[in-house]
Order: structure tokens, then sequence, then C-alpha cells
């Protein structure tokens, strides 16, 4: 009785393809026919095999099921785009191997040589470009004839992509605005426009280079105007080395004339006021390199101070009673405004006194008067009278040098009184505390006079308040009539602020509208009236705000909020869907305000079967088969409606620029069940082997040699360790069997007693 069982084992590595499989049972990675029309092979071949320049790629070829057909010969065939032929590889079992003259010649072999003539896989070493074909592997076998079957070499190359924008005049007919190249790629890549513009991508242009690549160029045709300068552009490349694809975003760069705005005057001129200012707004492209300030009058007078695109008058007189005109150039042209001043006259007076005394609420203003130059007049009285808006005089300090000081009833009372009590006739100075916006007026310091009558200077005391000042855009739906899309509000302001418009948009803003409020404040309000399209969602417009409390304008930028359906696309489809192609993926690409909600995919052909999943925006076949030969649709929803695009899919048969398709996961499961099968079976020989040895077998013609080192000398092993068995193989004369088990990259070999 046997204690134990001895199975001797060798193991070695070698390259693994996909379709090398036991034979007892094969499981190819090749798809089952179907519907689609799928020929079934006796050749089993990868679809296709990707690679890279400088790689080394393994071409798997195999006739598993030859049953009763004779293999005479296998050759490797090279088949160009042009259809043309060439063998790379040739096996004749009694010739052996041959490798005639080609483009892959010292580069290609078989995997193992002589190769099995059932798995004739070959390899090709530092792959080119130029190597990209279908490889075919034809077998001649006799009754049927030639068989075969074709992998596509799939080379790829990473492009070098680019885009940038076209510099161009604003103009009434289409031209280039952008452009967008992806250079000296295989296969060629994908380019896309995404822009709220009204153009059109051009059609893709493919140039073919020496090396095999392509590149590929596209460009944006657009009619450019100066609101469109700025404005944004994507382009969106695609291809089969990218992760995801890249995006490209631009800025549109439009050269227009220089628009120009004068800003700043008040309609409030007098002799002697002090530090006006106007301002010359302009925009252009290129940036204005010069501005200019002329007056129609002639020369600017010493009063006048000018920096850049600012004018400021020291001393308001006579000399600028005139037309200002602000011309702005750059290369393309001049442009222009102007604004005529109106100064309004004050009379040489003998009482002097301050023009304007301007004051904020809380505080304590001095107005000053003086009677300088009386000569032989005689000042008998000197009284202050408050003259409000509505032209109401009341007196509010008069003072007589025999009868003294007064202050009278007034507005003012309680808080006025002279600076000197009492005060020198000459120059009756006053002052006012706590100061209130109500108080604003001119207030006139009048002498009563002998023997030429009274005589009086008029101080206008200006009180300013600084206005809350806010900005907004009004949401509003895309449509055919204009509408208020922003507004400006200057609140609780004094005096009245200058509200305008800066922005690239064909729209107007409305008269301001003014507003007094009961603490003799006024609100400023403007809106823009404008026509939205969809297009103008998100596009820049500002208020700019100027006041008299204000340092410098304030500007508050915007953008517009334009609500409309959604705009859909679908992308993804390459038009080369095939049977048995895995992983293929639809990106429904969609803008909208409000942003789209719900995202809703749909077959034409009713529901989606099981190999389809949806996630949100993106659409994936896992595997490709004839129940997605039909027309996807995208449906995108929002407020506002409904937007969606749709793409047919065709089905193909055949395969070309597809992924590889990997061998099944169950095929692994299969080859543990098919060792176990074998070692149930050889099991019982290998223990009758075991005991026959034990009782005196030995060397000779009858005996196995395997395992025996002192038989090695007197006979050679009849089996080859490099060779693939997937059954027993080999028997000699004394009944032994050579069994192989594949299990991963590794071959084991078992020499067993089967009878």
């Amino acid at each position: 009785m046997c204690t134990h069982t001895h199975i001797h084992t060798h193991t070695h590595t070698h390259t693994q393809c996909p379709l090398l499989k036991l034979k007892q049972k094969t499981v190819f990675s090749c798809p089952a026919s179907s519907s689609a029309g799928v020929l079934v092979q006796k050749v089993k071949v990868d679809p296709e095999v990707v690679s890279y320049p400088g790689q080394t790629v393994i071409l798997c070829c195999q006739f598993p099921d030859k049953g009763q057909t004779h293999l005479t010969q296998v050759s490797w065939i090279l088949e160009n785009s042009s259809a043309t032929r060439t063998n790379i590889a040739v096996f004749h079992p009694t010739l052996g191997v041959s490798y005639p003259a080609s483009p892959v010649q010292g580069r290609v072999s078989f995997t193992k040589e002589p190769p099995p003539l059932e798995h004739p896989t070959i390899q090709i070493t530092d792959i080119a470009l130029t190597d990209e074909g279908n490889y075919v592997c034809e077998y001649t076998t006799y009754p049927t004839g030639n068989e075969n079957g074709v992998t596509a070499l799939v080379i790829l190359a990473k492009p070098q992509n680019t885009a940038s924008t076209i510099t161009v005049p604003a103009g009434t007919s289409p031209v280039s605005v952008a452009q967008c190249v992806s250079a000296n790629g295989r296969p060629p890549a994908t380019l896309t426009w995404v822009t709220n513009l009204s153009g059109n991508g051009t059609g893709l242009v493919q140039t073919s280079n020496s090396d095999n690549t392509v590149t590929v160029r596209s460009e944006y045709l657009f009619t450019p105007t100066a609101a469109d300068n700025g404005k944004e552009i994507t382009c969106v490349v695609s291809h089969r080395t990218l992760t995801k694809a890249e995006n490209f975003p631009m800025k549109l760069v439009v050269q227009y004339p220089p628009q120009v705005q004068i800003v700043g005057y008040d309609n409030n001129w007098y002799v002697g006021r002090t530090d006006v200012v106007l301002t010359c707004q302009y925009q252009g492209n290129p940036s204005p390199p010069t501005v200019n300030w002329k007056m129609s009058s002639g020369c600017m007078p010493d009063s006048v101070e000018m920096a850049q695109n600012k004018l400021t008058v020291r001393k308001v007189d006579d000399s600028v009673n005139t037309t200002f005109i602000c011309e702005v150039t750059n290369s393309l042209g001049i442009g222009k405004d102007q604004v005529t001043v109106f100064v309004r006259g004050v009379l040489v007076q003998k009482v002097k006194v301050d023009p304007e005394v301007v004051s904020y609420p809380g505080q304590t203003v001095i107005l000053c008067c003086q009677f300088p130059d009386k000569g032989q007049t005689q000042l008998t009285q000197v009284s202050w009278i408050l003259e409000n808006s509505s032209a109401t005089r009341t007196n509010i300090a008069v003072f007589h040098p025999t009868l003294g000081v007064s202050y009278p009833a007034s507005p003012v009372q309680g808080r006025v009184n002279f600076t000197i009590e009492p005060p020198p006739l000459e120059h009756p100075t006053i002052q006012i505390t706590d100061i209130a916006l109500t108080d604003e007026g001119n207030y006139v310091c009048e002498y009563t006079t002998h023997p030429t009558g009274n005589e009086n200077g008029v101080t206008a005391l200006v009180i300013l308040a600084k206005p809350q000042n806010t900005a907004s855009t009004i949401t509003v739906p895309a449509g055919t009539s204009p509408v208020s899309v922003a507004q400006c509000v200057l609140a609780n302001g004094r005096p009245p602020a200058t509200l305008t418009w800066v922005t690239n948009l064909s729209g107007n803003g409305t008269g301001l509208v003014q507003t007094s409020n009961s603490d003799n404040t006024v609100t400023v309000r403007i809106e823009y009236l404008f026509t939205p399209t969809a297009a103008d969602n998100g596009k820049e417009i500002t208020c700019v705000v100027s006041h008299r409390t204000l340092a410098k304008a304030e500007n508050f930028p915007m953008k517009l909020v334009v609500q409309y359906p959604p705009q859909v696309q679908i992308v993804g489809y390459d038009n080369n869907w095939y049977v048995g192609r895995t992983d293929v993926v639809l990106t429904c690409q969609y803008q909208g305000n409000p942003s789209p909600p719900t995202v809703n995919w749909k077959m034409s052909s009713g529901f989606m079967p099981d190999s389809v999943e949806m996630a949100q925006n993106k659409l994936t076949v896992r595997k490709v088969d004839d129940s997605v030969n039909t027309t996807f649709i995208c449906e995108v929803t929002n407020s506002l409606g409904i937007g969606k695009d749709q793409v047919t899919v065709f089905v193909r048969v055949g395969r070309r620029e597809t992924s590889t398709n990997s061998p099944p996961a169950s095929s692994t499961v299969k080859q543990v069940f098919i060792i176990l099968a074998v070692l149930l079976l050889v099991i019982p020989g290998v223990v009758a082997f075991i005991c026959w040895r034990r009782t005196g077998g030995r060397c000779g013609e009858n005996v196995i040699t395997e395992g025996r080192p002192d038989c090695k000398r007197k006979r050679k092993d009849q089996t080859e360790p490099d060779v693939t068995y997937s059954t027993v193989t080999h028997v000699n004369t004394a009944g032994a069997a050579r069994v192989q088990i594949n299990a991963g990259d590794k071959t084991e070999y078992a020499s067993v007693i089967t009878n």
C-alpha cells in the first residue's frame, strides 16, 4: 500500500496572450455572434491593439477548433491604408520560419520559434507611427481553403494643442476671431467651440504630416463689434490620448476707435467758483495713447489745468464761458465729445463775501462779510438775510451802530450769532452752529448806505450729504423688446448725484429720476434699457457715480442676469460604435438660466437596456450591441422650458478605432475547474506508478525517465518543455503520460501513469 504520491513539476514564464487558453474549453475575447451580423470566424485575434511609438506590441492569433481541418501554413500580412498587402511573417511546419522583406522586417518575430501552428503569435518591436494598419493572421487550410482574422493596430500620438484669439477690427462681415490647433496627433483630434457668440466654427481642416501624424485646425467666424471686445470663447479638444477633454478659454480682441463722453458739468458754474472738474471718459482698443482738450474760443486760460483725461478750472471767470472739447486718438481713429459751459455773471460788488461755503450736517460754519472800500459812503446798518430755494427772504442777524445787535425769529435762531459782539460795521462776520440740511440756501450780507442805497453780497451755503449708493441687475427673460436690465440708486444725498452707464451693450440709460426726501436730501435713480438675448447673460455693465462728497467717481460693475431655456448639445459620438466595444460615453452639454435642475436621457426605440448607465449629463454604454442601434435624446429642463438634442447611433459590424477587448474575468475560474478535473483523473495513475517504482521499477525502454537522475544519460525525455499542452499529449512505451497545467503566467508539467 502506497503511503504518498510524488509529482515532478517544473515551471517557466512565457508571453501571455488573451486568447491562449486550455484547449479543452476555450473562452475567447471575441464577442459571440449576434443579430448585428458579426461573423463567427475560425481564426481568433484581438480586434484592435493600441500602442505608442517606441513600444513593443504582441499580436495574438489562434485556430482553436480545427476539427478535421488540416493547417498547412500560417502567414501574417500587413494591410496598409491603401489596401496593399505585404507578408511580414510566415511559418510552415516543414519548411520553417520566414520573415519576408517588409516595413517591419528586423523588428517582427514569432514569440516562439518555431511557433505552434495553432497559435502563431508575433511581436513587433520599436513601433513607429507608420506601422499602423490591419494585421491579418491567415491560415492555409485543407480542405476549406484560407481562413483569417484581422487585428487593427492603432498607433496613438498625443497632439500638441494650442488656441489663440486673432486681433481684428470691428466690422460688418464675418472674419476669423479665434483659432484652435491640435498638431502632430494620431488619430485626428476633435475640436469644438463653446461660446455665447452668434458666429460659427469652420469645418475641421486636417493636414497629414510626413511622420504619419495629423494636424487639425479650426477657426471661429464672427462679425465683431466694439461691444464684443473681451467676450469669452472656448475651444474644446477631445482625443483618444486624453483622459478628459482639454478646454482653452480665451477673450476676443476687437479693435475699434475711441468712444468718448465728457462728464462733470452741473450747469452751475459761476464767477468765483473754484476747482470745478470735467472728466473725459473713453473706451477704445488699442488703448488710446493720447487725450487732447480744446476750447472752441481758442487757447486755454491760465486758470485751467489739464492732466490726462481730467480738466480742472481753478477759478471760474468769463474766460471759461465757452465749449470744451475732448478728443481721444488711437491707431484706428479719433473719438470726441464736447460740453458748452455757461458762466453765470456776478456783478462787481462793493460787499465782499465768499461765493460759496460748503459744510456737512452738525458742523459750524463761518460766513464772512466785508465792506473794504467805503470811501465817502456812510454805512448805517448791516443785516444778514436767509434766502431759501423759494426766494423767501428772512432776516437772521441785524446790527445798528446805535441800536445794537438783533437776532429775529428765523430757522437758525438760537444757532446764529456775530463772531464779535458788537461787530465791526465793516466786517460783520457771523457763525451758525449745528448745521442742518434745511439750512442750505443763499445768505445775503446787506448794507444800508448813504447816499447810494443798499449794497449786498451773496454766499451760497451748500450742505453736503453723502449718498448711499447701490447698483444691481434685474433678472429678466430673454426677449424681443427693451426692458430694464440694471438699476443704479443714490439715496439720501445732497446735492443730487450724477449717474452714467459704461458698457459695450447697445441699449440706453433712462433719464435721471430725482425724488426729494423730507430731510432735504435727494434720491436719484437710473435704469438701463436693453433687449436681452441668451447670449447676453453674464455680460458686464458698470454704473459710474459722481458726487461732490466723493474724492473720485465710484464704479459699480455688474453682470446681466438673463434667463432662457436650456441650449443642449450631445457630444462624444465618434461614428465608430461596433458590437463588443466597451465603455463608450455620450455627454449632454447644456447652458441655461436658471441652472437646469433636471437632465433626462431617452431612446427613440423605447426603454434603456441594462448595458446603459446614466449619471447626470453622462450616458455610458458598458458594452455595445444591437440594443443601442438607435437615437439617443437628451432633454434638459428648467423653469423656462425644455431644450434637447439627439444623436443617431449606427452600430457597426466590423471594428476599428476601438479599445482592446480583455478576456472575460470568468476564464480564470473556468481554468481552475479544468485543472481540478485533470488532477482527479490522473491521481490514480500517479499512485500506481509510485508503487511500481518502489517494487523494483528500473531504467530501460519501458520505464518513465522523468525524475530519475540515474536514467537521464540512458534516455532523453521525449517531451519539449517549451510546448504548451492542454491534454495528455505524450505516452511512452511504459504507459507514462506528460501533462501540462497553465496557471496565470506559469506553466506546470507533471509525469504520470495513465494505465
